[in-house]
């Protein structure tokens, strides 16, 4: 109830603000220079919203916390609910519990390509290399692995 409240508080200082500042410019700069000003302001003020949850939304999501990288290499699947990951990589293929990885950086290739650098405690094989299509990939990848280090994945 208090957000319902809060939001409506939001809203109505936004159209208040939007008269008022359109009233300030119509005087000055004539009324169609007012609106469109006005109504560039007001899209800014809504975008910045949109852009904070979309930074935040976790990729590859299945549904049921399950979070899939798919590629040509092999997979990754992270399993939010059993907080297990099966990797597939160049032939290898290895299960792990979320307490088994270390870490997981954004890097780039030596051919350009960006990958996700995972570190896990296994003596046979403790780094993997999961190729992603660009930077923004990465660093969305490595937000997800390392929210499985930290035992934080939703699901």
């Amino acid at each position: 109830m208090l957000l319902i409240v809060l939001a409506l508080v939001i809203l109505i200082a936004l159209i208040v603000g939007a008269v008022w500042a359109y009233h300030a410019l119509a005087a000055t700069l004539g009324g169609l220079v007012a609106a469109v000003l006005v109504s560039l302001g007001l899209a800014v003020i809504a975008a910045i919203p949109w852009y904070v949850l979309r930074a935040r939304r976790l990729p590859g999501g299945a549904g049921r916390g399950i979070y899939q990288l798919n590629g040509d290499w092999g997979e990754a699947r992270l399993n939010a609910a059993t907080h297990t990951v099966q990797l597939r990589c160049a032939g290898a293929s290895a299960h792990y519990l979320f307490a088994d990885l270390v870490d997981a950086n954004a890097s780039r290739q030596s051919d350009g390509g960006h990958c996700v650098d995972l570190e896990v405690r296994d003596a046979a094989r403790p780094h993997w290399q999961l190729p992603v299509r660009s930077a923004r990939e990465a660093r969305c990848w490595r937000r997800v692995f390392r929210l499985a280090v930290a035992q934080r994945l939703p699901g």
